[in-house]
């Protein structure tokens, strides 16, 4: 999302507008060359120094949009939720027609459980740019987690329309179908989802839990079994395993 807000990505030839604009080239310099190490810092694991760094920057060029969606991100990426949540508000009003702040803003209300809110930046994104796969997919879980499964299930829908070559979205509407008592289209969703990416573990266990409602207890097994063997700690697959063997 970063190219969408004036930023081409690492390397030698970063390019921030705001420091372009300063008066002395020296100021630009410095000011790509520290954000080149946040950006690294940030990547190793290095939080704190990556935080002191683009406050120190953002500091200096507080209207940056870069700098400030940057501290955002190392702030999500932490679990530091609302602190991410206070950096894309204030960036939604200064930036308030570039949807990737509001796209932010969504995904975090929708960790801070905040999910009307989430439904209201989720949706101002998506009136900014309609062609956004994760923006509908999010805007579907929004209305997933409030318990609206018509809306969830329309947004997914609008997701899967712009680029049905995604995991996720297919992931959740079936998952929504499941919970609106359609198995078999359910799994439809799954099958499509393992079509993208067959080595996809929310689709596969999802999948699973599907054949195990449906009594199909043999290839539910199967399915916890693939599970178990990429990641055996995965929710609670191993109970899972142990019914549907129990079942057979």
């Amino acid at each position: 999302a970063l190219e969408s807000l004036g930023y081409a990505g690492g390397g030698a030839t970063t390019t921030n507008a705001a420091a372009d604009a300063l008066r002395d080239p020296k100021d630009a310099v410095w000011m790509r060359r520290i954000f080149m190490d946040a950006e690294e810092d940030a990547r190793e694991g290095r939080h704190a120094k990556a935080e002191k760094a683009l406050v120190k920057l953002i500091a200096a060029s507080p209207e940056s949009l870069a700098f400030n969606y940057k501290l955002g991100k190392l702030f999500f990426e932490q679990g530091r939720f609302d602190e991410a949540r206070q950096v894309f508000e204030v960036m939604t009003k200064r930036f308030a027609d570039n949807y990737a702040p509001h796209y932010d803003l969504g995904k975090t209300l929708i960790k801070l459980k905040t999910f009307d809110a989430a439904i209201t930046a989720l949706t101002r994104a998506a009136e900014i740019d309609d062609t956004k796969v994760e923006v509908h997919n999010n805007l579907g879980l929004a209305y997933l987690y409030k318990g609206d499964l018509p809306a969830a299930m329309a947004a997914l829908q609008r997701s899967i329309a712009i680029d049905p070559k995604q995991v996720d979205p297919h992931s959740n509407l079936g998952h929504i179908l499941l919970q609106m008592g359609r198995p078999e289209e359910a799994i439809a969703e799954f099958d499509r989802a393992l079509e993208v990416d067959p080595q996809a573990i929310g689709p596969r266990y999802n999948l699973g839990l599907t054949l195990l409602q449906l009594a199909r207890y043999r290839e539910a097994a199967e399915a916890f079994q693939w599970v178990i063997r990429i990641n055996p700690s995965f929710a609670d697959v191993q109970a899972k395993l142990r019914l549907a063997q129990e079942r057979l």
